[in-house]
């Protein structure tokens, strides 16, 4: 594929070839690695990550209903 003649086309395929190339090669090293086994080793810690997680998405959305909320009393 030969390269655009302009300079602003040419920084725009060399910098989206360089995106390219940074995602792939570490994704390519971590499907090198074998797959970890899950951590879970009794119901009383699977019953505490899914309350962290339940606790995790609540906060975000009251972060963001009171973001929005301080945005419409501007």
């Amino acid at each position: 594929m030969p390269l655009p003649r302009s300079r602003p086309a040419r920084v725009a395929v060399v910098g989206a070839l360089l995106c390219v190339l940074f995602v792939l090669v570490p994704g390519s090293a971590a499907l090198a690695q074998g797959a970890e086994q899950p951590g879970v080793s009794d119901l009383g810690e699977v019953i505490t990550n899914i309350r962290n997680w339940l606790v995790g998405l609540l906060v975000a959305l009251a972060t963001l209903l009171l973001t929005i909320g301080g945005l419409r009393y501007l």
